[in-house]
């Protein structure tokens, strides 16, 4: 088994979107490759990942600044052969603008990072019969939630239409889309179920880590007596809420694929 090791820097309050090249390893070899699998510290989180022919896309959360963790994809192939492809990913210190959040208003910014403000998600909430855990939460806590539930959507959902500018930071605004009722949506304005979801999503965030793996990592059938679970390939958590991804129909739908319960 041979080891390839790159070297990357990562603020501790970003996340980053990091693709291993495996064209090299591709081409260099008539072996296939079959499956890859990513692994590194707790203080990582690990989410959306995707394999193509010659590539292998993740997003890396967390890590402590000033410390450099090994991130590990490993390749296998049809032949059972193996390689690691090693990042070195350093977290550093976190520039004092990523904590202020810049709200996406239909302009197409090229900074902006939430879908919905403080004040507008307030609102959404304030009819919320289950809204406690939003309105107990400081303005500090309810920004990061709306920023990181903003960057989750994104990494989570195919979007429907395409961006209204090439340079702007999220998905939202976009052309070509339409809502519920088959009208056209404006492409100068943030849809209404784009800026409630974000803020039901957000609400989430502040009580649980949704982007932890899953408990059936690994399997892919689990039976107990009459019981037979059987669990998708991908094998991935839930990370967006099943209402939150409803709320969104049809202008965006969940990449993750669906568990099956069946009685034997």
């Amino acid at each position: 088994m041979s080891t390839t090791t790159v070297r990357q820097d990562k603020d501790a309050n970003s996340g980053l979107d990091y693709v291993f090249d495996l064209a090299a390893f591709a081409d260099a070899d008539s072996d296939t490759i079959v499956s890859t699998e990513v692994s590194g510290s707790a203080d990582l989180t690990f989410s959306g990942t995707v394999m193509t022919v010659s590539t292998v896309k993740v997003f890396i959360a967390g890590g402590t600044e000033s410390t450099t963790y090994p991130v590990i994809n490993r390749i296998f192939t049809a032949g059972g052969r193996k390689e690691d492809k090693v990042l070195e990913l350093t977290i550093t210190q976190s520039p004092s603008a990523s904590h202020t959040i810049v709200v996406e208003t239909g302009t197409a910014s090229a900074t902006a990072n939430s879908n919905v403000s403080v004040a507008n998600a307030n609102t959404y909430h304030a009819s919320h019969l289950y809204g406690s855990a939003w309105n107990q939460a400081t303005d500090a806590a309810k920004e990061k939630g709306l920023i990181w539930a903003t960057r989750l959507l994104d990494e989570q959902m195919d979007w429907s239409g395409l961006k209204r500018e090439r340079a702007q930071a999220l998905q939202w605004p976009r052309v070509g889309v339409n809502d519920r009722g088959g009208y056209l949506i404006d492409s100068n304005t943030m849809p209404q179920p784009i800026k409630d979801a974000t803020a039901e999503f957000a609400r989430y965030l502040l009580t649980a880590d949704r982007t932890a793996e899953s408990d059936t990592l690994g399997f892919r059938r689990i039976k107990a007596g009459p019981v037979e679970i059987e669990v998708n390939i991908a094998d991935r958590v839930q990370i967006v809420p099943r209402h939150v991804v409803e709320m969104l129909w049809p202008i965006g739908r969940s990449r993750r694929g669906q568990m099956k319960l069946r009685r034997t």
